[in-house]
């Protein structure tokens, strides 16, 4: 997908990128020589996503800080099984906020992660997927890290790598982090088409087992090609309180539902968000897209990429693994694009730019 990422400079100098750096090639991406980039002399902030190719080893790491090109060293940052994420700089090690589903199969599992570091003061604040989960207040490079190398290695982060972001000089704010995570590159979960006239469905994989969807915050979005009246509740996706299922009969999840004041809707459980009325004859196009935001506990509805619906203090009760499903015949119409993100997109013109210009061929 050619988003690109989408970075708050300062200047030009000031943030260091890279797309996509592959595990199956063992891709690196070098930044400097020795000495030249003077990260631990100042603050700065480091992210990225990562799409695991499997079972992780004790330490992976996203970022190292190295004198070896290929980064082997013990330096940096990333994720270490068992203990969480991690912050090493030669004199102290900060790790935390382990989580039971990571002991697990971690292949095709997608993670956020973000690393504000102030080597001066020795504080790091450590967020995944948006979300604040460890502070340390004692992690202070080596006296001699400066003179290092910054390298970001896929078989040493064990996954594929994407949008990795270096913001030199700048101790990020959760809420600018946020910000710069939900242009993700590409989608947790996705199917280009799915036939109303064949009943055709996508399954997403069993509740409390991978690749169930770790719920935190989430985008998903699809166009709808409707096939029949529709009435009463038509789920776009669902999740499954089941272990497994051959239907998607949940009312847990976000779809279509006619009528005065309803609309586009999103249920997970405790709520229900709901809005924007529709009027979807046989033959029509929707595109629709339902935004959460676990951080704020806001859902946003949109449909054909404008803003229809916000619900604010949202209260839900899904959670864990989840077994997700999309289904052409429950959603009342062929089911074309259907994208599913782990970040919360909520600005009209991103939506927009997702869902294209103009609705898919018919097939």
């Amino acid at each position: 997908m050619g988003i690109g990422p989408r970075c708050i400079k300062t200047n030009e100098t000031s943030t260091l990128t890279t797309d996509y750096v592959p595990y199956q090639s063992s891709g690196t991406k070098l930044w400097g020589t020795e000495g030249e980039l003077g990260l631990m002399k100042k603050p700065f902030t480091a992210m990225a996503w990562v799409k695991f190719a499997g079972q992780g080893n004790y330490g992976n790491a996203i970022l190292t800080i190295s004198d070896r090109e290929n980064g082997r060293a013990g330096t940096g940052i990333g994720f270490m099984q068992g203990y969480g994420s991690f912050a090493t700089f030669g004199k102290s090690l900060c790790r935390g906020c382990s989580h039971w589903t990571y002991y697990h199969s971690w292949k095709d599992m997608w993670v956020h992660q973000a690393f504000a570091v102030d080597p001066v003061t020795g504080k790091v604040l450590m967020y995944r997927e948006g979300r604040l989960i460890k502070s340390c207040s004692n992690v202070f490079p080596a006296d001699d890290m400066d003179d290092f190398f910054v390298v970001t290695a896929a078989k040493a982060a064990n996954g594929d790598v994407y949008d990795v972001k270096i913001f030199k000089d700048e101790f990020k704010s959760q809420e600018e982090i946020v910000a710069e995570m939900r242009y993700a590159p590409h989608p947790d979960r996705a199917v280009e088409y799915l036939s109303y006239d064949k009943k055709e469905l996508q399954d997403f994989g069993q509740r409390g087992k991978m690749p169930g969807l770790y719920l935190i915050s989430v985008t998903a979005m699809a166009w709808v090609h409707v096939k029949s009246k529709l009435s009463g509740e038509h789920p776009i996706f669902t999740w499954n309180e089941e272990s497994h299922a051959t239907e998607s009969k949940s009312a847990v999840g976000g779809g279509l539902q006619p009528g005065q004041g309803h609309g586009i809707y999103l249920n997970m459980g405790n709520g229900r968000c709901e809005g924007g009325d529709l009027d979807a004859p046989e033959g029509s196009w929707i595109h629709v897209a339902f935004a959460f935001d676990s951080w704020e506990k806001t859902v946003h509805l949109f449909k054909d990429g404008k803003l229809v619906k916000t619900c604010t203090d949202y209260r839900y009760s899904v959670t864990g693994h989840l077994h997700v499903m999309t289904s052409a015949a429950r959603a009342g119409g062929d089911v074309y694009d259907f994208k599913l993100y782990r970040t919360p997109i909520i600005e009209e013109e991103y939506v927009s730019e997702l869902m294209g210009s103009q609705h898919p061929t018919p097939k």
